[in-house]
């Protein structure tokens, strides 16, 4: 079985494309079956005004993780919060 997580920025404009989180750094923490993925990033240098982040997880379709299971969760952070945890 295999996992994905992306992080993801929000922005107010449509019109406006925002850089990518970076230093994006990820920690996986596997006890018995548990799986917890802990995430960091910093926030983008960028002129565009964000709104937030969005995380994304999901089990890999095919090794591909532009086609995620369509069982993929969401979570969309305030662009103050440049940490998550994520419980699988």
């Amino acid at each position: 079985m295999v996992w994905c997580v992306c992080v993801c920025v929000c922005v107010w404009s449509v019109a406006a494309v925002a850089r990518e989180p970076q230093n994006l750094q990820h920690t996986f923490i596997i006890i018995s079956n548990n799986i917890t993925a802990r995430l960091s990033w910093d926030e983008p240098d960028s002129d565009v005004k964000l709104s937030g982040y969005r995380v994304v997880w999901g089990q890999l379709v095919q090794s591909d993780p532009i086609q995620m299971d369509s069982a993929a969760l969401t979570k969309v952070l305030p662009k103050v919060c440049t940490k998550y945890l994520v419980v699988f």
